[in-house]
């Protein structure tokens, strides 16, 4: 028999969210993207201190140190995340949407040049990019560029650096047991792995 459509297949349409409606959801987004990096932050000091402080004790084992890069690793893969998601949104919003406040945000700390149809839009909506505004906005630029990253590079690198030392340091005497070797090259391959998700600037 061939396939009827039912009342519901005939009739219904799939609801969608208007691009108006999505313009205020996906910066909520993005505020909750940069939030969620502070508990990892947090979490990644407190437990790198205490794994630190374990790994300094002499009974305990050196290899203990090897959790350090581990844990890095791990943290590093995950604002990555969120950074790439945040990255998605800010692209979406200035390039499909085309928000004024993407646009003006880029060119007045980000330093980028209106393309014409960016100008049509400000101008549609009433935003003037002056060169006063300019030098005003200025005054609101971060010290150093890309804080939020710096500060994770800072952290993340310290802590396995300090446990790729506490490791070496620890256990040197064992080598070369097929053990000790293995954690020295998890650690140091942990360690290097981590640099390209902090190093690759996804934030907006």
């Amino acid at each position: 028999m061939p396939h009827e459509d039912t009342f519901l297949e005939r009739d219904s349409k799939p609801t969608s969210i208007k691009k108006l409606e999505e313009s205020g959801l996906l910066r909520e987004e993005i505020i909750e993207q940069i939030k969620l990096q502070q508990p990892l932050y947090l979490a990644l000091l407190s437990t790198g201190l205490l794994i630190v402080g374990l790994a300094l004790q002499p009974s305990i084992s050196g290899l203990t140190a090897c959790l350090l890069p581990l844990l890095g690793f791990s943290v590093a893969l995950k604002i990555g995340a969120h950074d790439l998601r945040t990255g998605q949104l800010a692209f979406y919003l200035k390039r499909i949407l085309y928000s004024p406040w993407e646009i003006t945000r880029r060119v007045l700390w980000s330093g980028t040049c209106l393309s014409p149809l960016e100008r049509q839009i400000l101008e549609d909506q009433g935003i003037a990019v002056t060169d006063a505004l300019q030098t005003e906005a200025r005054k609101l630029l971060p010290v150093f560029p890309h804080l939020h990253s710096l500060s994770n590079i800072l952290l993340i690198l310290t802590l396995e650096g300090t446990g790729d030392g506490l490791l070496v340091l620890r256990t040197y005497s064992a080598m070369p047991d097929p053990l000790t070797v293995f954690v020295w090259v998890l650690a140091l391959l942990c360690s290097v792995l981590s640099i390209p998700p902090l190093l690759r600037m996804r934030v907006r």
